[in-house]
């Protein structure tokens, strides 16, 4: 087996539901995870050379690899087939980087008009193309637990969809909806009450 490392803008990009599906199109037995400052893939070591072929070949557009370290793994694994396993903290490197807020994606804010969408209307809908990361992060690895989105919990809707590798949200840390979410909500002000309304938080 070898561990592939990857570093550059691999976190909150979509990269570990794109590495699963790439390993079950490939049929190879291993996992892949977060690390605080990468992320790690383990794979039969004759099929390294093949699956970076590929990886480089279909890479998320929002992802980007600065670096490559190929090692060997000597450990058993106690499975069978390709997962996502949770993330393993590492002391923290610099060739890690934290990704950008995206702008709205078509096809979000499509389903942000649609009425008969569980997203209508809703401000914060994502998807791995689009939505909040830097904003959202406290820490890395890029997990829900490490953004202001932890006291969030999916509803049971966002985490069948979570779970769903067929579908555009599979394993994104940041999707929500208005059940489950963010509430937005406004107030009206005058003159300077938004301003006294700002120190007033502040000082707390």
């Amino acid at each position: 087996m070898n561990k592939i490392t990857l570093f550059g803008v691999v976190q909150g990009v979509g990269m570990r539901p794109f590495v699963y599906t790439l390993a079950q199109k490939l049929e190879l037995v291993g996992f892949v995870r977060n690390t605080q400052a990468a992320l790690e893939i383990i794979l039969p070591a004759h099929k390294t050379e093949s699956f970076l072929n590929a990886l480089k070949k279909e890479l998320p557009p929002l992802a980007l690899i600065k670096k490559i370290i190929i090692s060997p793994y000597d450990k058993v694994l106690h499975f069978n087939g390709f997962r996502i396993l949770e993330s393993k903290n590492h002391p923290l490197n610099l060739l890690s980087q934290i990704p950008k807020d995206l702008g709205v994606c078509k096809d979000c804010l499509h389903e942000i008009r649609d009425k008969n969408s569980p997203y209508f209307h809703y401000a914060f809908n994502s998807c791995a193309k689009c939505g909040a990361r830097y904003s959202l992060l406290n820490a890395l690895p890029y997990d829900r637990e490490n953004s202001a989105l932890k006291p969030f919990k999916l509803c049971e809707f966002c985490a069948s969809i979570y779970q769903d590798p067929t579908n555009k949200r599979f394993h994104i840390q940041g999707i929500s909806c208005k059940k489950c979410g963010i509430a937005l909500n406004y107030k009206r002000f005058k003159n300077d009450d938004a301003l006294l309304e700002c120190a007033k938080d502040i000082q707390k």
